[in-house]
Order: structure tokens, then sequence, then C-alpha cells
């Protein structure tokens, strides 16, 4: 026997009927049920996630932020292409993305400032993707040893003010 078409038995049920009639998530998708509307009858994120809905597209549907982060780790989000931009939108914090495999670089790429990544992301992964001596000065807090084991040159400490004595002192 043929299952009916949700585009159908939408006409005389509710969503939450429908999901409770074993509908699977891209039958009511594509029968125009939106996923902010599927969310809201019951279909989890984590669900939309296992059909291969993005975390975008969930974003993109207009559910709540927060609800997609419950559903996504920062990795997953990653790899279903949701850019550190978007995830920093959506809620996920910068040690989040770093746990995700989101790079320095991109964070750079998208503004984030030196003091944003130190502490969560290795100095000399931040010097990598072309935060300067100046820029890491900037934080106060790093030590001369923390700039030679990062690989910033004698050069680059004396751009930025440091002397010969402290150099061989740090």
């Amino acid at each position: 026997q043929a299952e009916i078409a949700v585009s159908k038995v939408k006409k005389f049920f509710s969503l939450q009927e429908i999901k409770s009639g074993g509908y699977d998530i891209h039958s009511v998708v594509e029968s125009g049920v939106t996923l902010r509307d599927c969310n809201s009858a019951g279909y989890s994120v984590v669900t939309m996630n296992e059909a291969g809905y993005t975390a975008q597209d969930l974003l993109n549907s207009g559910i709540n932020s927060e609800i997609v982060k419950e559903g996504y780790t920062a990795e997953t989000a990653r790899l279903r292409g949701l850019t550190p931009r978007q995830a920093l939108e959506a809620g996920y914090s910068i040690r989040d993305l770093r746990v995700g495999g989101y790079r320095v670089s991109q964070l750079r790429e998208i503004g984030r400032t030196a003091a944003e990544l130190y502490g969560i992301y290795p100095i000399r992964e931040l010097r990598k993707a072309g935060y300067s001596a100046a820029e890491m000065d900037r934080i106060r807090n790093i030590t001369i040893a923390e700039f030679h084991q990062a690989g910033y040159t004698v050069s680059e400490m004396r751009q930025i003010g440091y002397l010969c004595d402290d150099l061989k002192q740090g």
C-alpha cells in the first residue's frame, strides 16, 4: 500500500500528528513546510542534522541560534559549511571554534584581533596567521620567552621597543 503524500495529509492533520504518524522530515519539507515549523512540531535539530540539513539551513529558516547550537557541535557546523562568522553569529564561542577545527587565519580574515584569540589559540598559531609582534605586544602580558617560542625575530622585537638587554634577560 502506497504512503499518502504529506501534501494531502497536512490539509487534515497538524504537523505534530504528521510527525507522530511517522513521516520523515524530508517528506514534510518537500511538501512546503519550513524547517522552523518542523522544529516547532517536534522534529529536533539533531534529526534535521542527521537528515543532512546544515546549521545554515536552520538559521536561514529562522530557527533560534541557541537551538541550532544544541544540535550541532562547532566541528559539525564547520564540516556542514558554516563559516566562522556564521558560527560566531549562531552563538558559538571562539573556544568552540578552536575545538571545532576552525583556523586562526579564518578568524583573522573576519577581523578577530590577537587579543580575542590569545589564550585560546597558541601564540605560535597567531604568528603563523600573520599577527605581528606589535599586535601581540598590545596584549601586554606576553613575555619575551613567549615571543621567542612563537618565532618572532629579534628584529621584530626591537621594532616594538625591546632593547638588547631586555632580549638577553628575557
